[in-house]
């Protein structure tokens, strides 16, 4: 009798211990949808009945509970309030239905803000290393770009607060995937939904490039001037305009603008407004 109650304790040892002894829930993630909407994922164990989930916003003390019945892993959760971050946990139950493990907790996460983000993405102008893109100005205080090489992982990100941005450093002959991010207000802690991706592609070595003019600051008479400036024009020795060109980008230093290296040769005036124009040679 002795040795039949020793194997009992034993068992019910087992059962206690299954859930930590497995480690599980794991490989906790959280995938946010859109501004109201997160999707939580987790790996679990053949030994799991169910998974208590709960939630709650990082500045509050009430948590909202769910029960996900084994063997899904995963559960969506709607009605959340939009740019705010939140906490969440999970932990499982054997299929003794008796709750043993402790709470996991998952990484936070926040939601989109209710920002809509731009609908066109186009390509200025792309050349061995770069590429120009703008996009519909949706009124944002800041924008956020992603940028990856096509079918790989890892994102780049820039936060610019016009719409357009020049990405340099770029490989040749490579198509870049892009996606962005409206920010209503610069303090938001989340941007929208990213816009749908576009893919662009920079030149090889054997297609042509563009010359690259700066213009200094000093070269304008009105340093509010620089902010104004949307295109410049290329002027030949006849006093004709060969074409405009739109600034590629800028910085602390300057504005940039990119020539055409088809242009024919011949001496030319790079005029752009609040400037007395600059003489550039092309050979």
């Amino acid at each position: 009798m002795k040795n039949i109650f020793t194997i009992t304790f034993f068992e019910i040892l087992l059962q206690i211990s299954i859930c930590n002894a497995i480690d599980t829930p794991a490989n906790l993630k959280a995938e946010v949808i859109n501004q109201s909407q997160v999707k939580l994922s987790w790996t679990g164990s053949i030994n799991d009945y169910s998974y208590d989930v709960r939630i709650k916003e990082m500045n509050s003390s009430v948590w909202n509970e769910f029960v996900v019945l084994a063997p899904s892993t995963n559960r969506r959760v709607n009605n959340l309030n939009s740019n705010t971050e939140y906490e969440w946990q999970v932990r499982c139950t054997n299929k003794s239905k008796k709750e043993i493990a402790a709470y996991i907790n998952g990484n936070n996460f926040v939601t989109f803000s209710s920002c809509k983000a731009p609908e066109e993405i186009t390509m200025v102008r792309s050349g061995i290393d770069y590429l120009i893109i703008n996009w519909d100005d949706q009124d944002a205080e800041k924008y956020q770009i992603r940028i990856r090489e096509e079918k790989t992982m890892e994102w780049v990100t820039y936060f610019i607060e016009k719409n357009a941005i020049r990405i340099d450093k770029l490989l040749p002959y490579t198509e870049y995937e892009v996606s962005i991010s409206a920010y209503c207000n610069k303090e938001d802690i989340a941007g929208s939904v990213f816009s749908s991706s576009e893919i662009f592609d920079t030149h090889s070595f054997l297609q042509n490039d563009y010359e690259r003019v700066i213009f200094e600051n000093n070269y304008f008479s009105n340093s509010k001037n620089q902010g104004l400036v949307s295109d410049a024009k290329l002027i030949n020795s006849l006093g004709q305009i060969v074409n405009d060109i739109k600034p590629a980008c800028s910085d602390l230093n300057g504005i940039y603008f990119d020539i055409n290296t088809d242009t024919p040769a011949g001496i030319y005036v790079l005029q752009i407004p609040g400037s007395n124009g600059r003489r550039y040679l092309i050979e």
